[in-house]
């Protein structure tokens, strides 16, 4: 208690220790000595009540603190007018309220510019409390920066207002978010959230019962670059799986093609050595039926016939593996497709059941060997016919492409299965009951030969395509005064092995 002009007339041990003097040192200083701030002093020569105003005041020795202060004034019993002092100690108070404010601010500063989305909200559950919905209670701003969402359209707002539609395509958010926020287990899940076509890595946790907390980033970019590496990684691996088939099939390719060479090579030695003993059982059958003469039986007959026949038969297989092992050599002359074609068909005998249909050109000028490639062309109209016995059509046409001339064969026949037509150009290999397997397989080195190629096109029952691609002017090499081509017998098999 003091009077208006600031003299203490008592005080309590409170106020004694609050300025640390004895009640006595407080009554010989006043408020004014002992520390008092000067708005209070002010407060009481005004006359003013004042209520719970914080003043700094000090301390004997020097030390200040915060007091919180009530003052009132009255009137005693003789008329003097009294002012009653309530001081609170506020310091801890005060420290603790600006340290809690320094804080807040802190976290405020981390929750706005966390990189991370923070959404924090409130579970709305109907009267048997299950969960039907929850509110946005606040979001950051690396809310919007990655959902680009404002916060103003989702604070406030129910899911299903800020997302219509949300629950319908993501009924399983409703539930995990439910249930953290009942049971109070946080839990972790990653999410392609449909309404905004992004993926999302969420962890949720509940601050208190029916409140929950998301922390989210927005992973779309690295979905995508995984998306992108796996691709990758399944491309590289077709890479290899058809790298490693090429090299398996190269390298079935290399034994095939050296298994030709060495069929070459053994025609080569032993073709002249098989055709002198098949001479001689000719000419010992020949003998042998001259001197039975007119005494022979017809049973013996038939006997020789078969002898000579068998020994021709071998003979031309002979011819074909010495021709087929043998270095072809191109000697190239100026022609036209259609002088190439008339000339094959004023030699080839066509039955009368069997229909050409010739659209060959007269262009564009061609250099071949007219020789070769006539007998390529005779081989094919002969398979063509072979595979009509029938009757049918065979339209022979020729078209220019670029430098390149197509020469196709197309007719009506039996056709063939996709197995047969995979082996057709090898040799040995016939479908033919007196076949020996060369023709095609010549041709095909033929037309290699010229720097061209044959491919075939077939439908079993329906018919066959062969097509010729030559180009119309060659390479050529000059020998012995003539332009050349020359083919080494076995090398174009092992060239087109090569990637």
């Amino acid at each position: 208690m003091a009077t208006p002009n600031g003299r203490v007339l008592a005080a309590n041990s409170k106020a004694c220790q609050m300025f640390g003097m004895t009640e006595d040192e407080l009554k010989v200083k006043g408020i004014e000595e002992a520390g008092s701030s000067n708005e209070l002093i002010t407060a009481l020569k005004r006359k003013t009540d004042l209520t719970k105003t914080v003043f700094t005041f000090k301390r004997k020795g020097g030390l200040t603190f915060e007091g919180e202060v009530s003052i009132s004034f009255f009137g005693d019993c003789d008329g003097v007018t009294k002012v009653s002092i309530v001081i609170r100690d506020v310091t801890e108070l005060r420290k603790t309220d600006q340290e809690f404010k320094e804080n807040e601010e802190k976290y405020r500063n981390l929750f706005e510019h966390m990189i991370n989305g923070f959404a924090y909200c409130r579970i709305i559950t109907n009267k048997e409390g299950e969960p039907t919905d929850f509110i946005y209670l606040e979001v950051n701003d690396a809310f919007e920066r990655l959902t680009g969402i404002k916060k103003k359209e989702v604070c406030g707002k129910k899911a299903t207002e800020a997302f219509p539609g949300i629950k319908e395509v993501h009924p399983e958010l409703f539930g995990i978010y439910a249930r953290v926020a009942l049971s109070g287990k946080p839990e972790q899940f990653e999410i392609y959230f449909k309404p905004l076509s992004i993926w999302l890595s969420i962890s949720v946790y509940s601050p208190k019962k029916g409140f929950f907390a998301t922390v989210f980033e927005n992973t779309t970019e690295q979905k995508q670059n995984e998306k992108k590496i796996e691709e990758h990684s399944e491309g590289l691996e077709l890479t290899v799986a058809s790298r490693t088939q090429e090299l398996t099939e190269t390298h079935e390719r290399l034994l095939k093609a050296e298994r030709f060479a060495a069929i070459g090579e053994l025609a080569g030695m032993v073709g002249h050595d098989l055709r002198n003993p098949l001479t001689s059982i000719r000419n010992a059958a020949y003998y042998l039926n001259r001197r039975r003469g007119t005494s022979a039986d017809e049973k013996e007959k038939l006997m020789f016939e078969i002898i000579d026949k068998s020994v021709e038969h071998a003979n031309k297989i002979i011819g074909n593996l010495l021709e087929y092992a043998r270095e072809i050599t191109v000697e190239i002359e100026e022609c036209t497709p259609k002088s190439l074609i008339d000339y094959v068909l004023l030699i080839t005998q066509i039955p009368v059941n069997v229909k050409i249909h010739d659209h060959t050109e007269d262009k564009p000028t061609m250099w071949l060997d007219a020789n070769k490639m006539e007998r390529v062309f005779i081989n094919l109209i002969q398979n063509a016919v072979d595979a009509m016995p029938q009757g049918g059509a065979l339209e022979i046409t020729s078209e220019q492409k670029g430098e390149n001339v197509d020469f196709t064969f197309k007719d009506t026949g039996s056709g063939m299965t996709d197995q047969t037509k995979a082996k057709i150009f090898l040799p040995l290999f016939t479908t033919k009951a007196q076949g020996m397997g060369f023709g095609l397989a010549i041709c095909k080195r033929i037309a290699e030969a010229h720097g061209g190629k044959i491919t075939v096109d077939s439908i079993l029952g329906k018919g066959t395509t062969f097509i010729i691609t030559l180009p119309a002017e060659q390479k050529m090499q000059i020998q012995d005064g003539r332009s050349l081509i020359l083919q080494n017998p076995g090398e174009q098999e092992k060239s087109e092995l090569l990637p």
